[in-house]
């Protein structure tokens, strides 16, 4: 089972949390314990965000933290019977769904922005996204960068590299590789980590930071980064994010639950069937 299913399952059962801190990674729970040290950057530094969880999250109350605590009973009973691709497929569903749309965490991250724009500080989004068809979104890539502009979060003007990239050196997935466009780099599920992604990202390129600041809500994604990047001499500096856990929920029902997780369940099952193993 891959790391990033692992680490889901413990969210949502809310035992994730585990093991020993690696290198430089600081865990806060607002944006804004970060401003000092993106105050700091310079154009040297990259910054890098995840996006879900860490940016946005759903707006559907059966996928969102509180209601995971709630019926983590629920959710045991239900990931027994799904594959590992059926559930990263479900994951990528949750935020590339047009029925529920997502929204922002914490709104200070867009003070943030305004701050990397205003400096011209290269910054990035680094996502676990399934690249390829998904549902009724055909590219989750152009989508995804059209919902975070709609939410007011542009990494165009601030990518180091925006024409789209295929990295078809890397590993696939489920008939796919990672990709970016438009400053967001997807690694296509955990085949290949994060940190692989972003250092062939940077080879592809042609350029790389001298420092990199990640924000992501899973320590094991950042941790992937600190070797590679040590490798490279660039000084890495992790931050695990958890305010999606204090995000209020809206109350749902048990049944309305475990009905939006089967049909979850049902639709990853179905797009899975129509892509290459």
């Amino acid at each position: 089972m891959s790391k990033r299913v692992v680490c889901f399952l413990f969210i949502i059962l809310h035992f994730w949390h585990t093991g020993d801190c690696f290198g430089q990674i600081e865990q806060i729970q607002r944006m804004e314990e970060i401003r000092s040290l993106i105050e700091a950057a310079d154009q040297e530094t990259l910054v890098v965000f995840d996006i879900d969880q860490t940016l946005t999250v759903s707006k559907n109350p059966a996928y969102q933290w509180a209601n995971f605590q709630k019926y983590q009973h629920l959710l045991r009973e239900m990931k027994a019977d799904w594959s590992e691709d059926q559930l990263n497929m479900a994951l990528n569903l949750i935020a590339v769904n047009p029925q529920d749309g997502v929204e922002l965490i914490d709104r200070e991250v867009l003070s943030i922005f305004n701050f990397l724009h205003a400096k011209g500080i290269p910054t990035i989004a680094l996502s676990a996204t399934i690249t390829g068809p998904c549902g009724e979104v055909a590219d989750p890539l152009p989508y995804r960068v059209k919902q975070l502009k709609e939410l007011g979060i542009d990494f165009s003007p601030l990518a180091p590299h925006t024409l789209f990239l295929c990295m078809q050196d890397l590993p696939p997935y489920l008939g796919s590789h990672p990709e970016s466009v438009s400053g967001l780099v997807f690694s296509n599920g955990e085949r290949n980590t994060k940190g692989e992604v972003l250092t062939h990202f940077f080879d592809q390129i042609g350029w790389e930071p001298k420092r990199v600041i990640f924000i992501d809500d899973l320590k094991n994604q950042l941790e992937s980064c600190e070797k590679p990047l040590a490798k490279r001499g660039i000084s890495f500096e992790g931050i695990h994010y958890l305010g999606y856990s204090s995000l209020p929920s809206k109350p749902i029902e048990e049944h309305k639950f475990i009905r939006e997780w089967e049909k979850l369940g049902q639709r990853a099952a179905h797009v899975l069937a129509s892509r290459p193993k």
